[in-house]
């Protein structure tokens, strides 16, 4: 959400975060139907984790999701990035920063 380090992160490397307009304060989940009816350009999702699918592994593989395609891309970003500000940051700004320009680079 807004005033968070993610928040931060996303805005230094040239995202526009989406959570404000989902409605989320800090963090939180955001309903598949609010993501189907109003698709982010660019999804990170965290990576797959052993064992049984988590709630938001089942979300971001729902076929619905798939269906809108070209809507939105997807990125993989590791949630061991979220947790902790440091030197961490310098990874957590490279990958945001690699992601984004995959996404241009896909979808100009």
């Amino acid at each position: 959400g807004p005033r968070t380090l993610l928040d931060e992160m996303l805005t230094r490397t040239g995202f526009d975060n989406m959570a404000a307009r989902y409605g989320l304060r800090t963090w939180g989940n955001v309903p598949l139907e609010r993501l189907i009816a109003d698709p982010p350009q660019l999804l990170l999702a965290g990576e797959a984790a052993p064992g049984p699918p988590t709630w938001a592994e089942r979300v971001v593989s729902h076929p619905a999701l798939k269906a809108i395609g070209p809507r939105m891309r997807r990125a993989v970003f590791p949630q061991r990035l979220l947790y902790c500000g440091g030197p961490v940051l310098l990874e957590t700004a490279a990958v945001l920063a690699d992601a984004r320009r995959k996404a241009l680079e896909a979808h100009p």
